[in-house]
């Protein structure tokens, strides 16, 4: 049975928007929560092709699943009125981030090995860098795509994916705790998101050549590691933003991250030592959320089990002088703010 004319009248006068089925949480065997639609070139108009209430079995399944990010719409108003009744507080979704953070953590195997053999491509001379210039955009797309989708509250959305940090390599845990900053510190442009995130994935391709041990040492317990192993640490930032130089997708404003990323507020950063102050906005962020990663990070190694909270409450350092703290109290104010947070 078509459509009456009154129905009609009402979808021309609708308001739509295009969606992916993760944007209103649809599951498989699960009721829809809304009217969805599709847009008909023929007719100029967007028709339902499930109704608020309908069961979404294989068949609506696959045709959403067909239909999503290209031709599935759903009304503004609906969708609206969803969001509304399903955002979360965020202090709710901060204490649901799971400790230990970072077990077993892996972007997913394959990625991870890509990754590294990314890396291991850049130290050798005789592979061009360009060669992986797709690449990396591939793995930095799908993290924008997880992270900072088109159509949803983005603060919800990183922090229920910070929720499963302990699935996570560090590439992608240190890009949802930058975007995350980034989000409390007023940063609105997909084009910021999207250079930190590429920012991450490549801004350790320097410490390719350490060991695992190495590593674990540096966030345990810096002290522990041999002087020459700290020094090729400190210089990583360098190191990694040399090997990217024929990597066209590695902007001046992406090698400016990579090359500021452990610099700190009182200037006892790595590798130049400069005060943050100097530096982007952007970049300041970034240094932060590398902070509060290794923060989490070793608190774990260490046993003492630090929640995001707390790693935040205590980089903010309320007790030290402005210009001893590593970071700016701005950064950790809005952040707290932002998240709700005592601080």
């Amino acid at each position: 049975m078509g459509l009456g004319l009154f129905a009609i009248i009402k979808l021309m006068a609708t308001s739509f928007k295009k969606i992916h089925m993760e944007d209103l949480s649809l599951e498989k065997g699960k009721l829809a929560p809304v009217d969805l639609y599709v847009f008909l070139h023929a007719s100029g108009r967007h028709h339902p092709i499930v109704k608020k209430g309908e069961v979404l079995g294989e068949t609506h399944w696959n045709n959403l699943l067909r239909l999503q990010g290209t031709n599935l719409f759903v009304a503004e108003e609906d969708f609206g009125e969803w969001v509304a009744e399903h955002s979360t507080n965020p202090q709710d979704l901060i204490q649901q981030i799971k400790h230990p953070a970072f077990v077993g953590e892996i972007l997913g195997p394959q990625a991870k090995a890509k990754l590294n053999q990314v890396y291991l491509s850049l130290v050798n001379v005789d592979t061009p860098p360009t060669a992986w210039g797709e690449t990396l955009t591939n793995m930095s797309d799908k993290l924008m795509e997880v992270l900072v989708p088109e159509a949803f509250d983005a603060k919800s959305m990183i922090l229920n994916q910070l929720r499963h940090l302990h699935l996570m390599h560090q590439a992608a845990a240190i890009s949802s705790l930058a975007i995350l900053v980034a989000l409390a510190n007023g940063f609105e442009s997909r084009t910021a998101f999207s250079n930190l995130a590429f920012a991450c994935l490549l801004m350790d391709a320097g410490l390719i050549e350490l060991s695992e041990k190495e590593i674990e040492t540096y966030y345990r317990n810096r002290t522990e590691l041999p002087a020459h192993v700290m020094d090729r640490i400190r210089l990583h930032p360098l190191k990694s933003s040399q090997m990217v130089a024929g990597v066209k997708e590695a902007n001046e404003a992406v090698v400016q991250l990579m090359m500021s990323h452990h610099e700190l507020h009182n200037g006892k950063g790595y590798h130049r030592g400069v005060r943050t102050g100097s530096l982007s906005p952007l970049a300041r962020n970034l240094a932060f959320a590398v902070d509060l990663y290794e923060y989490i990070k070793g608190s774990e190694l260490r046993k003492e089990k630090a929640s995001l909270a707390q790693a935040i409450i205590i980089l903010s350092e309320k007790g030290v002088a402005m210009h001893e703290r590593r970071h700016s109290s701005e950064i950790s104010s809005k952040l707290g703010e932002y998240l709700k947070l005592p601080i």
